[in-house]
């Protein structure tokens, strides 16, 4: 694996920070988290059947013998062709996340801050995501005033918008008179969720098709608090480079009103200003008592791609849902939840003449929380989905 040389600066940063000896007043805080699971799965393995041995399905599609679906692409080669399930593989992905946060080096409101993740798989099969070993997902310097903050390094931002990580600087001018909060970011950006650009080869297999440069992420946004009602603006654009080309531009806005005691009403919309075309939407009411809290609402999703992305040609198609949940503790130390939604796509204005395509669907959970004896909590929980293309039935404890 190579390293970068911002990468080695911030590693080696980090290092000095927890080797030095402390100043007067001078601090550090470290958080290591270490999880490893094993996963065992099935993948798919192409197989084949004689075309007098498939038989036709009740929507007129042909089946295998034991009922997966088949394609057969010329009867008269004898063959149809399906996927059956493979064998079982096993994995075991283990994850290491350090956090460390440092401060005291002799300017009031000066900080440092690293978070790296170091990802092994000690399986046998492949597991997603663990490629490259050593990650730095944030490195900066972070300085905090009553009036104003100033942020530069690697960091990540989380909006309306989703995940943003750049390498670049972050300015903050606050009012707190007004209750006003304004900001400003750029630098180079990082694909989705990710500690590597978007012109890296782990961001997707299709190599020709990916930006030859890491692009250039530039955005703005605004809070302002006033009595019962918050609100937050947000603009956030990616350009690409290499090119005269937008790889995204959206603005978004979202709000939350408190009109009485234990009622809040939040809500929130996106506009893609480089389709010109609404995106996702939400509203939603929630009442909190001592021992009873209640939320029901109204959510839009539209997924969003990077307009370098062949996913984006698809058009995809937005769904529609009404949702519902509560929280009941009737004695101190028992939590009962349950959560209901119901979703159905719009018109995608496309023929399934092969099969019947379904456009809604639910999910649900239920589960409670009892933490009736000191220093022990037991949780178990229920959570069902029937929607378009997978069903999930499970439980956990």
């Amino acid at each position: 694996m190579t390293t970068s040389a911002p990468r080695r600066l911030a590693l080696l940063a980090v290092a000095a920070a927890v080797l030095a000896p402390p100043a007067a007043a001078q601090g550090y805080r470290a958080t290591i988290d270490v999880r490893a699971q094993s996963v065992a799965y099935r993948g798919w393995q192409l197989d084949s059947v004689p075309a007098g041995d498939a038989v036709i399905g009740p929507s007129g599609g042909f089946l295998s013998p034991d009922g997966i679906a088949a394609t057969c692409p010329d009867l008269s080669s004898g063959q149809c062709f399906f996927y059956r399930p493979g064998e079982r593989q096993q994995a075991a992905p283990m994850i290491v996340t350090t956090d460390l946060a440092t401060w005291g080096f002799g300017v009031k409101g000066l900080s440092a801050r690293a978070n790296l993740r170091f990802a092994y798989d000690l399986g046998d099969a492949v597991w997603p995501n663990m490629e490259p070993t050593l990650q730095l997902f944030e490195g900066y310097l972070d300085y905090q005033h009553q009036w104003f903050a100033l942020r530069g390094g690697r960091q990540i931002l989380t909006s309306r918008l989703g995940w943003a990580g750049f390498d670049g600087g972050h300015a903050t001018l606050r009012l707190p008179k007004y209750g006003i909060d304004v900001a400003g970011y750029a630098g180079w950006g990082r694909a989705r969720s990710s500690a590597v650009g978007i012109n890296n080869p782990l961001t997707a297999p299709l190599g020709d098709f990916i930006p030859p440069e890491r692009h250039l992420l530039v955005g703005t946004y605004a809070n302002v608090r006033s009595g019962p009602v918050d609100f937050r603006f947000d603009w956030q654009r990616q350009h690409d480079l290499a090119t005269t080309y937008q790889i995204s531009d959206f603005l978004s806005g979202s709000a939350t009103i408190r009109p009485m005691r234990r009622v809040a009403i939040t809500g929130g919309v996106d506009y893609d200003l480089a389709l010109g075309r609404w995106g996702s939407a939400d509203a939603s009411v929630r009442y909190v008592m001592p021992r009873v809290q209640l939320t029901g609402g109204y959510r839009r999703y539209l997924p969003r791609f990077d307009l370098y992305s062949v996913w984006a040609a698809f058009s995809p198609v937005a769904w529609n849902g009404v949702q519902g949940s509560v929280i009941v503790s009737p004695v101190r130390w028992l939590q009962l939840r349950g959560r209901g939604e119901y979703i159905k796509f719009e018109d995608a204005e496309a023929d399934t003449p092969l099969f019947a395509a379904r456009d809604d669907g639910y999910r649900t959970s239920f589960g409670g929380t009892i933490s009736a004896i000191r220093n022990v909590t037991i949780d178990a929980g229920y959570n069902l989905e029937k929607v378009t293309g997978a069903w999930i039935s499970g439980a956990d404890g």
